[in-house]
């Protein structure tokens, strides 16, 4: 048993030794050794795939076949790379069970050769990329932004391959120039501008705000690309400028800024802590202001204690935007609202915002206080809208309500 396994291992390691992809040192080009029935074209490069036969084959019968050329650009913009790697991953799979047999059979031979084939395919389109990145061309670099501006980048691959490529286009002056040029001086194409959005950096932002502002239909698609990746350096800054230039256009009512909520709700949670950055640096009120609002759109209880600060700051109208946030939060955090009524300076506004969430402190005060019939049901009626807040600060204020 113990010969008979030793044999397999080395039967499929010499299998996969003689059908390793080579490369002939020409740049640009890469090659790809495979038999007739191979369907696997992959760049050579040093990754933890061997590209073998379909698993229908026989493997041991089959020849070398003159080299495949293909160029980084066909390899990047492959939509079915994955799947045509999966037949090698299989046969790899396969001979594996073979020297270690597992209770999964034949579906964990497919799921581990899926998994397999998945990653040969993120390592395959990166070393493509890295390659175009590399040449410096302007055709090599247009063939990246075709990548990063189509759907073909939410679909190629997974998120260590885009962490990874946008990282290194982002590093990439020669790339980030070719790209900039293209935002300027014309209407730019819609590629380039959803490359533009998911790169990021300030000379980029500075162009897309630039075109934003020339033309404020693209404002949605550059914001909504822009929130398309997982990370990207001055995004939140971004997405409040563009919302100041449709802003400025019109004061946007209740229903127009719910497509403006979006943008800002679908960032990840670490995304607060840059707008609580932005909004103690800022000398803006109107600044300040916007990213109040973005902190009651995310509901996050990480700005819970930058919330209570400005409650107590000195402007009143920064104090109910806060204020309007908090009773977005969730509500157990009620008990510690509650308690900070009695020392607060602005007693009401935190009232109204355990009103607003519908806490059940909320509850006995409103009854126990001498309001009429409309006031208490209208303080009971929670969540506000922004406007309703303030009145209902107000209403809080004049009736003196305690907790």
């Amino acid at each position: 048993m113990a010969l008979a396994t030793a044999l397999t291992l080395i039967v499929g390691v010499g299998l996969g030794a003689w059908l390793w992809p080579r490369s002939d040192g020409q740049d640009g080009q890469v090659i790809v050794l495979r038999p007739p029935t191979i369907v696997v074209e992959a760049p050579a490069r040093d990754f933890d795939f061997i590209p073998l036969p379909d698993a229908s084959t026989r493997p041991l019968r089959t020849r070398r076949a003159e080299p495949v050329r293909l160029s980084p650009g066909e390899v990047l913009l492959r939509e079915d790379l994955s799947q045509a790697l999966l037949p090698g991953a299989l046969f790899a799979q396969g001979v594996l069970n073979l020297a270690s047999p597992t209770v999964l059979g034949w579906r964990g031979t497919w799921a581990r050769a899926e998994i397999h084939a998945a990653r040969a395919a993120d390592e395959v389109r990166l070393e493509a990329a890295l390659a175009l990145l590399r040449s410096g061309r302007a055709e090599d670099s247009q063939r990246l932004v075709e990548f990063l501006g189509t759907d073909a980048f939410e679909t190629g691959g997974t998120a260590y391959l885009l962490t990874a490529l946008i990282d290194a286009c982002r590093d990439s002056e020669p790339f980030v120039d070719h790209l900039g040029r293209r935002l300027l001086g014309r209407r730019p194409v819609r590629t380039d501008l959803i490359a533009a959005a998911r790169l990021g950096g300030e000379r980029l932002d500075r162009a897309l705000l630039d075109v934003g502002r020339g033309e404020v239909s693209m404002v949605a698609q550059i914001a909504t690309a822009a929130t398309s990746v997982s990370q990207r350096p001055g995004r939140v800054g971004l997405l409040l400028d563009l919302w100041t230039v449709l802003d400025s256009r019109s004061e946007l009512s209740e229903g127009e800024l719910e497509p403006i909520s979006v943008w800002f709700r679908e960032l990840p949670a670490g995304s607060t802590a840059e707008v609580v950055a932005i909004a103690r640096d800022s000398r803006h009120l109107q600044r300040r202001l916007q990213c109040l609002r973005v902190l009651a759109w995310q509901r996050n209880p990480d700005a819970l204690r930058f919330l209570l600060e400005q409650v107590e700051g000195n402007q009143h109208e920064l104090a109910l935007a806060a204020g309007f946030a908090l009773s977005q939060l969730p509500q157990n955090l009620e008990t510690e609202l509650a308690v900070r009524v009695r020392t607060s300076r602005r007693p009401y506004v935190l009232q109204a915002a355990l009103c607003g969430s519908g806490s059940d402190l909320a509850v006995e005060s409103v009854h126990a206080a001498e309001l009429s019939r409309e006031e208490a049901q209208f303080l009971l009626a929670g969540p506000f809208s922004h406007a309703q807040f303030a009145v209902a600060a107000q209403l809080c204020r004049r009736r003196r309500l305690t907790f």
